[in-house]
């Protein structure tokens, strides 16, 4: 059974969809500090919700966007290894920390949290790109799972940071499962 209640009060939580539109975008401070991703409402199981992102337009341009690099790098006899890094193989391999998302009675709300220099400038990661979530985040969106984004300011964020994954560690014996360090 979770006990992160104690964690999760300490946020100021918005959904992640209202936060990155419009108005709402300018309740989260530009400040530094600790945010947060949790589970709003689950939607379908994340192997189906993996599944139905697999099949997006998204994921099947950036399979596109792989051939045709390596294509185009074959033609000119560049390194293969210049393909383009964020293709789809990247999104494959962070998609499976979908598998650890814990489902059912009691399980913890928390998916991922981290530390930054300017909260509003990471919640833009997070929904657009740049942030090694994105994938994930996005399949579960895709999943009709309803996420919220918390934040709380704090000067001494990375060392906040540290003493709340030493707090999920004790409690769950490992991190978030969209986190992997």
């Amino acid at each position: 059974m979770c006990r992160n209640d104690t964690v999760i009060q300490r946020f100021q939580w918005k959904p992640l969809l209202e936060v990155g539109k419009g108005k709402a975008y300018e309740c989260v401070p530009t400040d530094g500090g600790i945010y947060c991703i949790k589970t709003g409402r689950p939607g379908k199981p994340p192997d189906l919700a993996k599944s139905k992102y697999d099949r997006s337009p998204y994921m099947q341009a950036l399979r596109q966007l792989e051939r045709k690099t390596t294509e185009f790098y074959d033609r000119l006899c560049l390194a293969s290894d210049w393909v383009v890094k964020e293709g789809s193989g990247l999104a494959e391999r962070r998609l499976k920390r979908l598998e650890k998302i814990p489902l059912g009675e009691g399980s913890c709300s928390i998916l991922y949290f981290g530390s930054t220099s300017n909260l509003r400038h990471r919640m833009d990661q997070l929904l657009y790109g740049g942030h090694t979530a994105n994938y994930p985040i996005w399949a579960l969106l895709e999943g009709d799972w309803e996420l919220d984004y918390g934040w709380t300011e704090n000067d001494d964020y990375a060392e906040q940071e540290r003493e709340l994954k030493d707090a999920y560690r004790l409690d769950h014996d490992g991190l978030p499962p969209l986190m992997d360090r």
